[in-house]
């Protein structure tokens, strides 16, 4: 996995297979190693000598840290949660391997997908009204996105880490494992794609009243008026090339998740005032 100002991927070396069981691949973050979870993965593998593949995302405690680059301590506690999961599945004699994530989920699955040929997903999250991950719909989401059987279980640690909830949702037809290259273009929320439209077109209205403002400029200066549409213009204008780039440069930036939203929500809520501003102060 690529990172812009989302978590690194650190990929845990995969053991050499044994066998031809069923292939796994199990998506969690603070319900890793627990009881029912590596209970279930006994049921669903049983004793074909199956594969795990662990993905466990590196989640910031905020939207501001993951902003601002700061995501070592997620990436060092997912990688521990890591290394317990793995250590506990090879101890049940499963062939397990794995990596820490990107910090949205389901870009997290999506990259695990493209490395690890499971033949269906684990998804452990906590009860709902406990789960951020069931507030973003990260099982929703997986569900229209990935064309394999996915089986989501509710972990409660505060009862000792036991199962209480289990879903089963088949395969949609026409199962094909995704595939993607660093040239591909990302899947776009509507959220980031109405960010995008919105700051495009609200930053040539902002540049269309900046340049009709600076005409009026005279010899002892420009008006306050007009400094502050230039300055609202030139903003606009900063936040719309950033954001765009960084969803369409995904060779080598991993721009979705907590980063993409906060951009994407900074020009949709942010533009039309901007250019109200703009018209009562011209």
């Amino acid at each position: 996995m690529e990172t812009g100002n989302t978590a690194a991927t650190r990929e845990r070396t995969a053991e050499p297979r044994q066998g031809s069981g069923k292939r796994v691949l199990l998506l969690a973050n603070e319900t890793l190693g627990a009881s029912g979870v590596v209970g279930h993965l006994r049921d669903v593998l049983g004793g074909e000598g199956g594969e795990v593949y662990v993905v466990a995302p590196a989640l910031t405690s905020s939207a501001l840290k993951l902003a601002a680059g700061e995501v070592d301590e997620a990436i060092e506690a997912a990688r521990l949660r890591l290394d317990a999961t793995l250590h506990a599945l090879r101890e049940a004699g499963f062939n397990a391997s794995g990596e820490v994530g990107d910090s949205d989920p389901n870009l997290a699955l999506e990259d695990g997908l493209r490395k690890f040929a499971a033949d269906e997903i684990v998804i452990s999250t906590h009860p709902e009204g406990r789960s951020k991950w069931l507030e973003w719909d990260v099982v929703g989401k997986a569900r229209s996105e990935v064309e394999l059987p996915i089986t989501h279980i509710v972990v409660d640690l505060e009862k000792g880490g036991g199962i209480s909830a289990v879903e089963r949702i088949p395969a949609t037809p026409d199962n094909e494992p995704p595939t993607a290259t660093a040239y591909d273009l990302p899947r776009l929320t509507k959220r980031e794609a109405a960010g995008a439209l919105i700051g495009i077109a609200g930053t040539i209205v902002l540049g269309i009243l900046a340049i009709v403002c600076s005409g009026d400029i005279s010899e002892e200066g420009m008006s306050a008026g007009c400094a502050i549409r230039i300055g609202l213009a030139i903003a606009a204008f900063m936040v719309t090339v950033f954001h765009v780039l960084a969803l369409f440069f995904f060779g080598t930036v991993r721009y979705h998740g907590r980063a993409g939203k906060l951009a994407a929500d900074t020009l949709t809520f942010g533009i039309p005032p901007a250019i109200l501003i703009s018209l009562l102060v011209g």
